[in-house]
């Protein structure tokens, strides 16, 4: 048996180091945040993250099966061994718990994980908000847990390399051997992602300040309108390509804003938005579909109070430059039924004093991210 671990079991063992490192940080960080986009992102890439230490995971039992780990020191107290081995494996199994507790959780709480922005996995459970406050409370102390393994585990290593001298943590270092594994890992993944690649090649950075969405609708006949003030927007599109672009939007529900304070405070009420168990609207589309008519069609779904509907959003896009565009405005209008996702409940449901068609205007401004 060798004495020393194989160069693919180094390489997947410090990746998933750097990964889990990454969202504690991502944790503490974003956590205490008030709802913004900002904390909308930080959430998505813990999210991507996590789903990605749960495959490295994985990939590491299944190496692990066909490639036994090296033996401890014969010289090792039995108690010790046994130790390090429950450790080791209570290490693997929350590597594998926590991300799908986050999973249900993201679930639970009305938001769909999207890996990368772009590949929605599907939602384990139905959105429910007291399952996610009892899933949130669970993930919190499996992290507490987590955090407790990781440094028991350095503090061994570090023990064995100091106290002990012996070859327990030098066997895990990587080499020269392990760097070229390393490398080769990486050019797969590289490989791998030559699709993302591309796409992000006509990724589009959105520019906030001149974009908007607003809303529309009638209260006793009359119109009102209001405005969201916080949103993301993750754009993919080639003028040359239009059907292989790609929209993910994330509207923070509990920032619609109007001219009246006393409609401000009711919106984020659970008769209305409901902002509590779901902080964000997410509009999502695959495909920018010529019309015919000089615009474009953007079939997707919208989820609202964890209500999915299929939209169709008809857009006007203007390029500052047909060959080689760099800045864009698209523009487009959708007129939604808001009882559709249950906006407006108990004695809000009536449509005489508050229509149920509300008219959603999107303007966005955007620069080619490179």
């Amino acid at each position: 048996m060798s004495e020393t671990y194989t160069r693919t079991a180094k390489t997947l063992h410090w990746l998933t180091a750097v990964l889990v490192i990454t969202l504690f940080g991502l944790g503490w960080t974003m956590v205490p945040l008030p709802l913004s986009p900002e904390k909308l992102q930080l959430y998505g890439w813990h999210k991507w993250i996590g789903v990605t230490v749960f495959t490295l995971t994985a990939l590491r039992l299944l190496w692990r099966l066909r490639h036994p780990p090296p033996p401890m020191p014969a010289d090792m107290p039995a108690m010790l061994k046994a130790g390090a081995h429950g450790a080791h494996w209570a290490l693997y199994g929350l590597l594998f718990v926590q991300p799908v507790i986050g999973w249900l959780m993201s679930s639970a709480s009305g938001f769909k994980v999207v890996v990368f922005g772009i590949l929605p996995l599907p939602d384990l459970v139905a959105a429910d908000k007291v399952l996610a406050d009892q899933l949130k409370i669970a993930h919190e102390w499996g992290s507490r847990l987590l955090l407790i393994l990781l440094l028991a585990h350095v503090g061994a290593a570090l023990w064995h390399h100091i106290v002990r001298r012996d070859d327990v943590l030098r066997r895990m270092l990587p080499g020269r051997s392990a760097g070229r594994t390393a490398a080769a890992v990486l050019l797969g993944a590289g490989l791998a992602a030559a699709p993302f690649a591309a796409a992000e090649a006509t990724t589009w950075i959105v520019d906030r300040e001149q974009s908007a969405i607003t809303f529309t609708t009638k209260v006793l006949g009359s119109p009102f309108s209001g405005r969201f003030e916080q949103w993301t927007a993750q754009l993919v599109f080639d003028p040359n390509d239009p059907e292989a672009g790609r929209v993910r939007a994330e509207i923070a529900t509990g920032s619609a804003s109007t001219g009246n304070s006393d409609v401000n405070a009711q919106l984020p009420t659970n008769d209305w938005f409901a902002v509590d168990p779901f902080p964000a609207a997410v509009f999502e589309a695959d495909g920018f579909r010529p019309d015919g008519e000089g615009r474009y069609l953007l079939q997707g779904k919208l989820t609202v109070r964890g209500e999915t509907v299929p939209v169709e959003l008809p857009v006007t896009i203007e390029l500052d430059n047909p060959d080689q565009a760099q800045t864009a405005v698209a523009s487009g209008e959708i007129e939604l039924k808001r009882l559709d996702f249950g906006i407006g409940q108990g004695q809000w449901s009536a449509t005489t004093t508050i229509a149920n068609e509300v008219t959603i205007e999107v303007r966005v401004v955007a620069t080619r991210a490179r």
